[in-house]
Order: C-alpha cells, then sequence, then structure tokens
C-alpha cells in the first residue's frame, strides 16, 4: 500500500487490505487502524527502536493483564520494522467512543454507573501481580521525586503555594512504606476508556504502565476525571471497592494527587502557554478540592 513502505516487512502486512493513519492522543507511538482481509480491524503502534525493550515489556504485559478477565484490547504480535528502524505492536481494535466525549450528555446516575464499572475493571487490571524483588516503594518514589524536583527548578515556572503541596508531600512519603505492588495502567482516566455500542466499557493506550501502588492509578481521577464528571470520578472509587473504601486510600490518593499536579507544571513548560495555563488551573483545582491539603478525602467525594 503506497504510503507505508515502513510497515512492509511486518509479517501479516500481505493480508492487510487497508491501513488508516490514527492521529489522535498524545502518545509518542505513531497508530495506524488496519483492516485485514478477514474484515477484521486492528490497531498498529509503531515506535523508534529505542524502545523495543519497552515495548516487548508492554506487549507481555498486555498478555498477562488480559487473562484477568479485563475488557482491553488483544495483543498479537510484537516485533522490528522499517529496517529494523522501529518496533512495532499489534493490537485487536476496541470499536466504541471515546468515553470522555461522552460524559457530558449523560445523566448523573448513568456518569456514576460508568464509574463502577470502570472500577471494577482497573480492579482486574491490578489483579496482575508485580515479580518479586522490587524493593521498598517509598525509595523509588523519593528518587522520582528528587529527580522531578531537579526538573522543576530548572523549568523557570512557580507552582502557587508550591510549598504547601511540597510539605504536604514530604510528609506524606511514609504512608509507601512497605506498599505491595501490581501491574499499573499508567494513564487510566476517561479518555483512554470507550463506551461501546452495547454499553459496556473498554480499556485502551496502555504504554504508560508501569509497576507499583494499585492507589497511584487514581491520580488521573483526582486531576483530570473528576474535571469531567464527578459522578463518574465517584463510581469509580466505589466500584473499585464495591463501596468499602479502605482506610489507607485516601491518604495516598492526597499524596500522589499532590505530586502528580505540582509536577504538571514541569510537562506543561514544555508545551505552551496555554498548557501551562490548563496545569495551573488543575493544580489550583486539586488544591481546593483537599482544602489546601488539610484533608485527605476530597471535596467532591466528602459531598456527593
Amino acid at each position: 500500500m503506497e504510503g507505508y513502505e515502513m510497515l512492509r516487512d511486518i509479517p501479516q502486512f500481505s493480508s492487510w487490505s487497508r491501513i488508516e493513519t490514527v492521529s489522535n492522543g498524545w502518545s509518542d507511538d505513531r497508530k495506524y487502524r488496519i483492516l485485514n482481509n478477514q474484515g477484521e480491524h486492528l490497531l498498529l503502534r509503531t515506535a523508534d527502536i529505542s524502545r523495543y525493550d519497552r515495548k516487548r515489556e508492554e506487549f507481555q504485559w498486555l498478555q498477562k493483564a488480559a487473562a484477568t478477565g479485563a475488557p482491553m484490547p488483544k495483543a498479537i504480535d510484537c516485533g522490528v520494522c522499517n529496517g529494523s528502524r522501529d518496533v512495532y505492536l499489534l493490537l485487536s481494535w476496541l470499536e466504541g467512543a471515546e468515553l470522555k466525549g461522552c460524559l457530558g450528555g449523560l445523566s448523573p446516575e448513568d456518569c456514576h454507573r460508568l464509574g463502577v464499572e470502570a472500577g471494577g475493571i482497573l480492579r482486574k487490571i491490578h489483579q496482575t501481580t508485580a515479580p518479586l524483588g522490587l524493593g521498598d516503594y517509598k525509595s523509588q518514589m523519593q528518587e522520582i521525586f528528587h529527580q522531578k524536583m531537579q526538573a522543576y527548578h530548572h523549568c523557570g515556572l512557580k507552582v502557587e503555594n508550591g510549598d504547601v503541596l511540597l510539605s504536604f508531600m514530604d510528609r506524606s512519603f511514609q504512608l509507601l512504606h512497605g506498599v505491595p505492588q501490581c501491574f499499573l495502567h499508567g494513564d487510566f482516566h476517561p479518555g483512554n476508556l470507550v463506551l461501546g455500542t452495547d454499553g459496556k466499557l473498554s480499556v485502551i493506550d496502555f504504554d504508560r504502565f508501569e509497576i507499583g501502588d494499585s492507589v497511584r492509578d487514581f491520580t488521573r481521577l483526582a486531576v483530570f476525571s473528576r474535571l469531567d464528571s464527578v459522578d463518574f470520578a465517584r463510581g469509580q472509587i466505589d466500584g473499585y471497592f464495591e463501596d468499602k473504601v479502605p482506610d489507607y486510600f485516601f491518604p495516598r490518593l492526597a499524596f500522589y494527587a499532590a505530586f502528580d499536579s505540582f509536577f504538571s507544571l514541569v510537562w506543561a513548560s514544555c508545551r505552551g502557554e496555554g498548557e501551562v495555563k490548563q496545569a495551573r488551573m488543575r493544580i489550583g483545582t486539586v488544591y481546593d478540592d483537599f482544602a489546601g491539603f488539610t484533608r485527605c478525602i476530597p471535596g467532591w467525594y466528602s459531598n456527593g
């Protein structure tokens, strides 16, 4: 197929009848929608060969996570292409609409119901256990913190109420000592959930996967999803814990919300004034949700 010569050394290429470039999303991957000769739609993701080990690891974790029964793409193949300059990941295609664009037109009850469903999906994903011998998670997060602080000092921007957030994070690191680790989606929010024609949800885009504390997979909920729908956000927590939220959850959620919202300004600093403005808005929202981090249960949950 003309224009896609870089994909010709993928073994399945000869069985494809149509290739379309997919441009949505923040991932650095190049994405293509494939139609094969059997009428099946597939998703092809390619990246620079320097990411081969990461992509191979993603492929293997996707296979393990799918075994939990979570509704997600099937990992079909992973290899090299474009004369060994790229790595590819071939997945099944999930048909449906991005949930983020649907929530605004739904009732609060339906948003909460979908949140409960999303929470159940995330719980299944977290049943994918991590390998042994990973070390203490508190130490890992402290190392990440120090690296991000260096980037923060060099970005030239300052977080409003930054001293309050930093003080809260410093006090909260002790919450992470000895926490169990598992496979994390890494970017779980309505933009990576697909609402099918049957009204059921599936989860996509695992390229930011990591191994860590299960509560960390709720960070996008506290920073992003609650902006889409607080009913969905409440539902995700209720569904994950089946209405029995453990005592450890909200203190660690508050820590991750402070951590990721604070350092989102560093990410935004390289992407223009529009993203900087959005990051500052999200930091302010999170700060208010947790009442200046004088409480650990966000107002949108406790007042629901």
